[in-house]
């Protein structure tokens, strides 16, 4: 499942490095559902958002032109918990930022100061 992600943040960066230097403390933690080793995928654009912009006229509906809308907008994230948690606090869990240039898919990450790598 991790091939299929466009960005993963700093945070689940770290807990998969830490997982992997010491699974055995990780499995424990994870099964006492400690938060500091969850991870969460995430839509880099929410799903409402894309709906939206296809009900609205943004896209030809054609087979074509929503098969290459989808490809340019649905990227998955990996973020930690606490990075989720940052995004839904700053009320983006279901939106993108107000200033969005319609270019960066991942803007929402950029404007809750997640930090990250595109994959």
């Amino acid at each position: 499942m991790l091939d299929a992600l466009d960005f993963r943040s700093a945070g689940a960066s770290a807990i998969l490095e830490n997982a992997a230097r010491d699974p055995a403390t990780y499995q424990r933690r994870f099964a006492a559902r400690d938060r500091n080793v969850k991870l969460v995928v995430d839509h880099a654009v929410p799903i409402g958002v894309i709906v939206a912009a296809l009900f609205a006229g943004d896209v030809e509906l054609t087979r074509a032109s929503i098969g290459a809308y989808l490809n340019r907008w649905y990227r998955l994230g990996l973020l930690s918990h606490h990075e989720d948690a940052s995004l839904n606090a700053q009320g983006l869990r279901a939106a993108m930022p107000v200033k969005w240039d319609r270019e960066n898919p991942f803007a929402r990450y950029e404007a809750a100061g997640i930090r990250g790598a595109h994959v």
